[in-house]
């Protein structure tokens, strides 16, 4: 067995407040079956990790496809595939929530890893920006003119 695993969101750019998915797909492009293969998908294990600096908390995150949240380390998601016939894919995926009293640029990072009980681990990250939301404000200026009848113009 040879396992391929593919990592990404619907969304590389996020505004506070608004969903991500995340979508996981692993493939046996081997020749016999992947026995045992599991996903693991640690939200907080990159420099920038999702949980906390993007996601409050993994109570901000819907797993999707009978994940389950691994009792060694309350932000990693797991999924028990089973056995992978050659050729054959599976493909989970989970929704997070992106804090919404982010105030910086900060880019996200999750990595997903497949292992088998007769393959190497693999692995693949998704990355997400969150960018400055800089707000828009309303500048007014008013000049007043004193002993003279020029006309100024806006920019003068």
């Amino acid at each position: 067995p040879v396992l391929q695993i593919t990592h990404g969101s619907n969304q590389t750019t996020v505004t506070p407040g608004s969903q991500v998915t995340y979508t996981i797909t692993v493939t046996n492009n081997g020749g016999s079956a992947a026995t045992n293969v599991v996903i693991s998908d640690n939200l907080g294990d990159a420099l920038n990790n999702l949980v906390p600096s993007c996601v409050a908390s993994i109570g901000n995150v819907v797993i999707n496809n009978n994940g389950v949240i691994s009792t060694n380390d309350p932000t990693t998601v797991l999924w028990n595939i089973g056995t992978l016939q050659p050729g054959e894919s599976r493909t989970v995926s989970i929704i997070t929530t992106i804090r919404s009293d982010i105030s910086s640029a900060i880019n996200c990072q999750t990595t997903a890893i497949a292992s088998a009980s007769n393959v190497p681990n693999t692995q693949a990250e998704a990355n997400i920006s969150v960018p400055v939301q800089l707000g828009t404000a309303l500048v007014t200026v008013n000049k007043e003119v004193i002993g003279s009848s020029t006309v100024y113009e806006p920019g003068d």
